[in-house]
């Protein structure tokens, strides 16, 4: 018992000594607690939530749903133009840069082939966007920051009773999953590099996109983009 109140003290004497250090520990053991929290809040899935990706994997895995890139560019434009009308033609939402930035991380995903993921993750549709990031930008970012585009997609691609956007809806429709990887882009704050730039396209992929836990790296993403718009 003398032990450890001997260390209190110490502990408790090392703090009143330094309390600008000890605030700043404190604070980065906070936003280390709260990552870990937001993390499993991501991965976490209900029993129905489960049942419904296994579903989906049974019903899209494999060789899935070839889009050639003419078809995937329209998709695309289709989804930039839906925004921006939604939201405002200066937003920023819709411009060259951004795109070519969408095909080439179509590219990148899924090669153009809109399927389930084969691994052991839960990514789906032609950009291959993650079951825990489609229930983040639908639940929050768009419904609460983009209200306006949240009523029109619920209007023009929601189920037809409830309104609701399905995570299944980002593999049968390219329109609605290039909306959501738009989203995803834009949600960084970030300016979209150029689109004759590929260095800096391929950072910005890797970084906001793919992500340091992802599998793809920016090299995947120079080489298919050059083979996807060589083939043009």
């Amino acid at each position: 018992m003398l032990k450890i109140r001997a260390a209190i003290r110490t502990v408790s004497d090392w703090i009143s000594e330094r309390p600008y250090l000890s605030l700043c520990i404190g604070l980065a053991m906070l936003f280390a607690f709260a990552g870990e929290c937001s993390k499993s809040d991501y991965y976490a899935r209900t029993s129905e939530e489960r049942a419904y990706l296994k579903l989906l994997r049974e019903r899209y895995g494999g060789e899935g749903r070839k889009v050639d890139a003419a078809a995937a560019a329209a998709s695309i434009g289709q989804a930039c133009a839906f925004i921006a009308a939604a939201e405002g033609a200066k937003s920023g939402w819709d411009t060259p840069d951004v795109r070519d930035l969408l095909l080439a991380t179509a590219a990148a995903e899924s090669d153009l082939r809109a399927r389930f993921q084969d691994s052991g993750g839960d990514a789906i549709g032609l950009f291959q966007i993650e079951y825990g990031t489609f229930r983040d930008l639908w639940r929050r970012a768009i419904k609460y920051k983009y209200p306006r585009l949240y009523r029109a997609m619920r209007k023009h691609y929601g189920d037809a009773e409830s309104g609701e956007i399905k995570f299944e809806d980002l593999q049968k429709n390219d329109v609605v999953g290039a909306i959501f990887a738009r989203v995803k882009y834009f949600e960084s704050g970030q300016k979209t590099p150029s689109r004759s730039d590929v260095d800096a396209q391929a950072r910005y992929y890797k970084n906001i996109y793919n992500t340091d836990s992802g599998a793809g790296d920016a090299e995947i993403f120079k080489r298919k983009k050059r083979a996807l718009f060589s083939e043009k």
